[in-house]
């Protein structure tokens, strides 16, 4: 999907950070066995937050009669409908486009004003790889909204994030300084982490289900994957 640029890009930061590989793929695996969980064999809607040239939804199988939403800039979802031209899409949920500027508008309206959200279907809200780019005020704003979207029982939030001691540069691994310097270098520099993600998100009634370090699901001796997690929360 990414082609030869996203080639490149990946080289270049596994370069520079070895552990990045290997945190990725635990986080694409992490995310692809929480989807079967949520929807069950039932029809459900998989909301992702910031799409850009995500595959999941063309690997892992929803059920018949499933939608999926696919969020971000009018940009990037006209260089994802070029990338999908590529590819077979019969047999595939429901796509709907919703044109989103995270920074002015508000998730759950966005998706509602399509027309097309059905509040009593589970719903698997995805935000993959944000959290880092947005400063405190906006997380803020952006997980505010999205309770509305999980009113279905079994309806849940993933997000991933990392320690607030890789922004503040504490966490005493050169490999984690070399990374953060070489994302500000690429235009792409990390602003947020967590120490307490749970302080963050309980007054906008979030419970965090599972916080899971990506050293778990590596089972790596590692402890720099420590500082990477996956984050699933329900509607308290």
């Amino acid at each position: 999907m990414a082609g030869t640029h996203g080639t490149v890009l990946a080289q270049r930061v596994s370069s520079v950070a070895p552990q990045i590989q290997p945190m990725v793929a635990a986080r694409t695996r992490h995310l692809d066995d929480l989807v079967s969980q949520v929807h069950g064999d039932r029809a459900c809607q998989v909301i992702n937050v910031g799409v850009g040239l995500d595959s999941r939804m063309f690997r892992v199988p929803l059920p018949a009669g499933s939608t999926i939403f696919d969020l971000d800039l009018p940009s990037m979802l006209r260089r994802r409908v070029e990338a999908l031209a590529a590819i077979p899409q019969n047999g595939y949920p429901t796509r709907i486009e919703v044109p989103i500027d995270l920074h002015l508008h508000d998730v759950a309206e966005k998706v509602i004003e399509t027309g097309h959200f059905d509040s009593t279907l589970p719903c698997l809200v995805v935000w993959e790889g944000g959290s880092m780019y947005f400063d405190k005020q906006s997380f803020q704003r952006i997980v505010a909204s999205i309770p509305r979207l999980l009113q279905h029982r079994d309806s849940r939030l993933w997000l991933d994030y990392v320690d607030v001691s890789v922004i503040d540069g504490s966490s005493g691994f050169p490999v984690v300084d070399e990374f953060m310097n070489a994302m500000r270098c690429l235009g792409e520099p990390f602003i947020t982490g967590f120490k307490e993600i749970e302080v963050e998100l309980r007054h906008h009634g979030l419970v965090i289900q599972e916080d899971t370090p990506s050293r778990r699901m590596l089972k790596s001796d590692d402890p720099v994957f420590d500082l990477y997690k996956f984050c699933v929360l329900r509607r308290g």
